[in-house]
């Protein structure tokens, strides 16, 4: 997904318009219950604490509301970027190759130039440390991108990455662990038959456990100040 490719672009935007649109809907029905609770908890007998309260439940649904649709609207395009197109796959394969070009180019010579060439068991620290490399310069790709696409682009390919890096980095302790080293080839071939489905399964648990924290910790706050506005005297 280098400079995020139109086709992908395409694919994805829908599906997470949408996404931001569901949110937003669902942030201004919450938005509006909310109020109406922190007017009859802030008013005690007085129409201008309660609309204060009300006011501050509004402006907090609104903040919150807006960050939640818009980070759950990129979490959606990866998610429908990696199911429908593959995503996960394609960027795996190309920061296990990428990891071949980081690092000291007369090591890799000496190696035997490529990763693809060397079947060898690296060192954890030395494998983790190509894989941020690779990471940092597939990062450093999509920066060229300019305007809302390119935003939204950059968005997307920043998730993806982050997501392949944590669990590759995981694939790599376990092989460290048993092997005393990490083939990176076998973690790449093992990885990619299921890597699509667990960034998927990952993608939904994260957009649940970022509403939830959101939700709560905005309605938390709403009732707070109510709940002292009402003690203001």
């Amino acid at each position: 997904m280098s400079g995020a490719p139109v086709d992908v672009l395409v694919e994805v935007l829908g599906p997470a318009v949408k996404m931001i649109l569901r949110t937003t809907l669902g942030a201004f029905v919450l938005t509006v219950l909310v109020a109406a609770v922190c007017v009859l908890i802030a008013a005690d007998g007085s129409w201008f604490r309660g609309a204060l309260g009300a006011s501050v439940a509004v402006v907090l649904g609104v903040a919150v509301g807006g960050i939640l649709a818009i980070k759950r609207g990129i979490l959606e395009a990866v998610a429908v970027g990696v199911r429908r197109l593959g995503l996960g796959r394609r960027t795996l394969g190309a920061l296990i190759d990428r990891m071949a070009s980081v690092g000291d180019a007369e090591e890799w010579k000496e190696r035997g130039g490529s990763l693809v060439r060397s079947a060898e068991r690296l060192p954890l620290a030395e494998a983790a440390a190509r894989l941020r490399g690779a990471v940092e310069a597939r990062t450093g790709e999509s920066a060229t991108t300019s305007g809302a696409r390119g935003w939204l682009a950059r968005k997307v390919h920043s998730v993806l990455l982050d997501t392949i890096e944590t669990m590759t980095l995981a694939r790599f302790r376990e092989a460290d662990a048993q092997n005393g080293g990490v083939d990176v080839l076998r973690v790449r071939d093992e990885l990619s038959v299921q890597v699509d489905e667990l960034i998927v399964a990952a993608i939904r648990k994260a957009m649940v456990k970022l509403t939830a924290s959101f939700t709560l910790a905005a309605l938390a706050v709403a009732l707070f100040v109510a709940f002292c506005i009402r003690a203001v005297r």
